[in-house]
């Protein structure tokens, strides 16, 4: 395959996902990943709504609702670059991979994203 053809095969593929974002509202490239592209999706919302709170799930404190919150915003600032950040890092400082630490940052996020089903309902203000 010389430059040329690899070029057309790559606006091909661009092109190809654009339409089916125009027409489905969604990219083969979304769907492969989609965790990750909801994840893009939500957290600007997710952090705005937290800015503007004005009022609480009744079963819980404003001070609590404001922690679950930030642990819900975590996991997916986690979920977008936490990880890569992390392995980057270690790799950066010599260090080797922290299996242990990796476990807990995981079942921290599955936390957040657990609270979000939980108060899934309760995102409005």
């Amino acid at each position: 395959m010389n430059i040329i053809e690899l070029k057309l095969k790559i606006n091909w593929h661009y092109f190809k996902n654009l339409w089916l974002r125009i027409t489905q509202g969604v990219g083969c490239c979304d769907i492969s990943g989609l965790d990750y592209y909801l994840a893009k999706k939500i957290i600007k919302p997710l952090k705005i709504f937290k800015s503007r709170l004005t009022s609480h799930p009744s079963e819980i404190t404003a001070e609590e609702w404001n922690k679950i919150l930030n642990k819900i915003i975590w996991s997916f600032e986690y979920l977008i670059d936490g990880e890569e950040n992390g392995k980057m890092y270690e790799k950066e400082n010599g260090k080797e991979f922290d299996m242990e630490k990796s476990k807990k940052w995981a079942d921290k996020q599955q936390e957040g994203f657990e609270l979000f089903g939980k108060y899934f309902r309760s995102l409005w203000i």
